[in-house]
């Protein structure tokens, strides 16, 4: 998966350089890409300097969801929540106005606006029912969530 400053990001297979999908361009460049994980196998998310994250089917070729933001998204993760059997499908985004995200993938809407960083978010990870963020003002913040 390759993302480009121009906004274009691509599928490419690793052993020939061959471009096996094109996902819809960004109107800025690419700052976050992820493969969505297990059970959409065949599904990407990207994010940019446009404020708007997408994910993507590669299989089908077609965008599943299109989540917009105020500023730019910055970094990004898709992953699930379980509460002992699969609660939903998520993407977790960072934007340059400091706040957190949280999406569903199943159905593309937003969920959840979490605040706690006064800069940038630089980096995001979900885990279980744990987020984690960490921004550009020097300060890390953990969530408790659940959609159960």
């Amino acid at each position: 998966l390759v993302g480009s400053k121009k906004g274009n990001s691509f599928l490419c297979n690793a052993n020939t350089g061959d471009v096996l999908a094109r996902m819809p361009s960004h109107n800025g460049s690419i700052e976050m890409l992820d493969f969505v994980q297990e059970g959409c196998e065949n599904m990407v998310a990207t994010g940019g300097t446009d404020g708007v994250a997408r994910v993507y089917d590669i299989k089908e070729h077609f965008v599943r969801g299109e989540f917009r933001h105020s500023e730019a998204v910055t970094c990004g993760q898709t992953y699930r929540v379980f509460d002992g059997e699969l609660v939903r499908n998520l993407l977790i985004t960072g934007c340059a106005d400091g706040l957190a995200r949280i999406w569903s993938i199943d159905d593309a809407v937003f969920l959840e606006k979490l605040n706690g960083i006064s800069a940038c978010v630089l980096c995001i990870k979900g885990e279980n029912n744990w987020l984690v963020a960490g921004g550009d003002d020097h300060t890390a913040v953990a969530f408790a969530i659940s959609y159960s």
